[in-house]
């Protein structure tokens, strides 16, 4: 089982790079779209572009948090198996509710 938790670990910690990296971007993409629209001369046009890329990168930056989670439920089960008991209030049964893109212990935790 090992071999199964440190590969999502890696998974994991590699995600985790990613989307912070990402967020980095999307921020500078969001900041330099705010400030291209406060430029009295700069088109419309270019301004919903950067909009545009704004909003595609948003779009690739919620896929990754989705499937980040899925992958620290996959991680955290990998952990409960090797030490049952301890992680029960973190890891639930089910995990990641596919048909909605969220995971359950989300969902309670709104509760």
């Amino acid at each position: 089982m090992v071999g199964r938790r440190d590969y999502y670990y890696r998974v994991v910690s590699e995600l985790t790079g990613l989307l912070s990296s990402l967020v980095g971007s999307y921020r500078y993409l969001v900041a330099a779209a705010d400030e291209l629209n406060r430029i009295t001369l700069a088109h419309k046009d270019d301004v919903e572009d950067a909009i545009d890329r704004a909003d595609d990168l948003g779009d690739i930056v919620s896929c990754l948090i989705k499937e980040l989670e899925r992958q620290v439920n996959n991680y955290l089960r990998e952990i409960k198996e090797q030490y049952p008991g301890e992680l029960n209030e973190c890891v639930h049964h089910g995990g990641t509710d596919t048909r909605q893109g969220i995971s359950r212990e989300t969902d309670q935790m709104d509760e």
